[in-house]
């Protein structure tokens, strides 16, 4: 699965120096009409710079809250290829096992009971995000902290509290190893509209590109770009997103399981929810969007160890290991190593989902449905499997973000 380095704008940006950031953003400032955000999106597609830099001084020169869903359209078109149809890309179901799937339909059973009614029709955007949480407090947390959820945009400030909602919407990132692979836009309802669904996309584009540019000059030194994922959701529909910063222009594609040759650009595209085949339906139609949202999270989990792998041969490079040196590195080892494994795995669960989709064209439904799961189950396993074959420093127990791992029975029953 590993995959060469491909840099931020063919690593054709000049670096700014953050004692120039003050000058460089007034002077985009007022090319962008006094809009921050435009000027922010100038800077990034002009520049390589460190964002806790930029952070500092918007913090200290800026009243308002930088938010990227101000921004629409037309703030974007100049870095963008903005055509008819978003390109698309093939995404898959990762079969989850039953046990896990039933699992998150459970915890969203609870909800409906506490809450008194079905998930639709949700007044404010946090009340939704309540329901869909179960999907990624599931599945995320198989990958013991190795993914993390950060529940802002990338322009909060990490000197005060930022804000994560603005315009009915809601930004959160999960991280791979530090790196930023996936990012969801949760909304109270889907655009629309043409222009709503434009401007949602242009926040969508600036978002993932401010990703981008977090990852590649976030660290010790400049790194390569990787491909961020990204999901809209309004909690009936879910629509998948592959975003290329890498290309020029940055490139986003539209997710669609259809096969790529058949599919049509006005037909295919977001995964909705049933409401009206009764409460299996209902069940039935969940589980492929959990399958898609499983896929794209192994794949930002895959992205994040070729990163870090991505950034040991670097450090190895700066310090003069060249050739046999680096083949030998137990750290570079382990990352490719761990890297196979989740592959393997990713592999394994998208052909258990087909397997399972395939039963009506066995002569033993229940058998090849049962093979299908047995698959699945082991592709969840292999997750922990990659885990336990990474650099020993990345093996952090997970009893460390676990209060459970503790439980002593006789002295909770005693409290």
């Amino acid at each position: 699965m590993y995959e060469h380095p491909r840099w931020r704008r063919n690593n054709g940006l000049p670096s700014l120096a953050s004692s120039n950031i003050p000058t460089v953003f007034n002077d985009a400032l007022s090319e962008s009409d006094g809009v921050p955000e435009r000027a922010v999106v100038a800077l990034m597609n002009k520049y390589t710079f460190s964002f806790p830099a930029l952070y500092s001084y918007l913090e200290d020169n800026l009243e308002a809250q930088t938010s990227f869903s101000k921004l629409t359209s037309i703030d974007m078109s100049p870095y963008m290829n903005w055509t008819t149809f978003t390109p698309k890309f093939q995404v898959h179901r990762a079969r989850l096992p039953t046990s896990v799937f039933k699992n998150i339909m459970s915890d969203i059973d609870i909800l409906m009971r506490q809450f008194a009614g079905p998930m639709q029709g949700n007044t404010y955007v946090e009340e939704m995000s309540r329901w869909i949480a179960p999907i990624f407090n599931r599945i995320v947390s198989h990958f013991n902290s190795k993914i993390t959820n950060t529940f802002e945009s990338v322009m909060s400030s990490p000197q005060k509290f930022g804000t994560v909602k603005d315009r009915d919407r809601l930004v959160c990132h999960f991280k791979a190893f530090g790196i930023i692979v996936l990012v969801v836009i949760e909304t109270t309802t889907m655009p629309s509209t043409s222009q709503e669904y434009s401007d949602c996309i242009a926040h969508l584009v600036a978002e993932c590109d401010a990703c981008d540019c977090k990852n590649s000059n976030g660290g010790e030194f400049h790194c390569p770009s990787i491909p961020i994922h990204a999901i809209i959701t309004d909690g009936q529909q879910f629509a998948f997103f592959r975003f290329d910063p890498a290309a020029q222009p940055p490139v986003l594609y539209w997710g669609t399981l259809r096969p790529l040759a058949t599919a049509h650009p006005c037909l295919d595209g977001s995964l909705h929810l049933v409401l009206d085949e009764g409460r299996v339906g209902y069940l039935c139609s969940f589980r492929p969007i959990c399958e898609v949202v499983f896929y794209v999270v192994q794949l930002g989990f895959l992205r994040g160890m070729q990163s870090q792998y991505q950034r040991r041969v670097m450090r190895l490079l700066r310090v003069g290991v060249t050739g046999a040196g680096l083949e030998q590195d137990g750290d570079a080892r382990a990352w490719l190593e761990a890297d196979d494994v989740a592959s393997d795995a990713l592999d394994l669960g998208v052909q258990a989902a087909v397997d399972a989709r395939i039963w009506s064209e066995s002569a033993d439904r229940d058998a090849t449905v049962a093979a299908a799961n047995d698959k699945a189950s082991r592709a969840w396993d292999m997750i922990h499997e990659s885990i336990d074959a990474l650099p020993t420093n990345y093996k952090a127990p997970e009893r460390k973000y676990s209060i459970m791992c503790d439980w002593d029975e006789e002295r909770v029953d005693r409290a």
